[in-house]
């Protein structure tokens, strides 16, 4: 994959990141694609809207120790 798509699907689990996995997803809602070549940002863009973003540890982290109370 290229560098663009995967910084629209930096939220994707890696797993689903295939190109098959893009490309049934694009032929299930109405993108009119080949067997071969590449895929459109606008499928890319729409895939990764698919996937709800969940924040990560870290930044879990840092918003509870903002919220901290000091002692």
């Amino acid at each position: 994959m290229y560098n663009l798509p995967n910084e629209i699907l930096a939220h994707v689990p890696e797993a689903d990141r295939t190109p098959a996995k893009i490309r049934a997803y694009g032929e299930a809602n109405g993108f009119q694609l080949g067997k071969r070549g590449r895929l459109p940002r606008e499928l890319y863009e729409k895939y990764a809207a698919a996937f709800p973003k969940v924040a990560s540890p870290p930044e879990i982290y840092e918003e509870a120790l903002e919220d901290a109370v000091p002692f």
